[in-house]
């Protein structure tokens, strides 16, 4: 049997790829982010209290030292440095050479990005976090409506668009590491 230590951004898109499959799936909250201490400490937790011998970690480069923890814990890392990269592959590349100062939306994180950026007392500090973003991609998995993120572009004052990426770069990535460790 296999695990999937997944971020709560791609939960949605991690439980479609694997809907049928026997693998468990842990979910750890997208607020992490927050605090890189934390999410290691929270990941390290999951990961010893795992006992399956294919264990996988569907996060981006998220804290230094990510893979030295997987290494260490016997889990493979999904090789990708964000979670855009996941479902989006070449086309999140591609955008961002297009224009630097994208910022990018999953549907998870449009239906949280209150609770996301609370901390961040966004409204106040918006100037200083968003002042080199001109546009906003809301890179739709098909996982969820991405309804709120037209008016999130808006309050950033951002310019929107959406792109239809689905799951399929997701898949490819977990079927080729779940063949390395099962």
């Amino acid at each position: 049997m296999a695990t999937i230590v997944a971020c709560g951004i791609l939960e949605g898109e991690v439980r479609k790829v694997v809907e049928g499959l026997d693998i468990d799936v842990a979910v750890l909250p997208g607020k992490l982010h927050l605090n890189p201490d934390m999410l290691k400490e929270r990941l390290v937790k999951e990961l010893e209290g795992t006992t399956d011998d294919c264990v996988v970690v569907v996060y981006g480069n998220c804290f230094e030292g990510i893979d030295d923890v997987c290494r260490e814990h016997g889990a493979v890392r999904v090789g990708c440095e964000t979670c855009y990269e996941m479902v989006a592959g070449d086309l999140f590349s591609q955008l961002l050479k297009e224009e630097p100062g994208t910022y990018f939306l999953l549907p998870r994180f449009c239906d949280q990005f209150e609770n996301l950026t609370e901390a961040l007392h966004l409204e106040e500090e918006k100037e200083t976090y968003f002042k080199h973003y001109v546009r906003c991609v809301f890179l739709d998995t098909g996982t969820g409506s991405g309804e709120g993120c037209l008016e999130i572009a808006r309050r950033l004052g951002l310019s929107y668009e959406r792109m239809v990426v689905g799951t399929d770069i997701l898949e490819d990535l977990l079927r080729k590491v779940l063949e390395q460790c099962m």
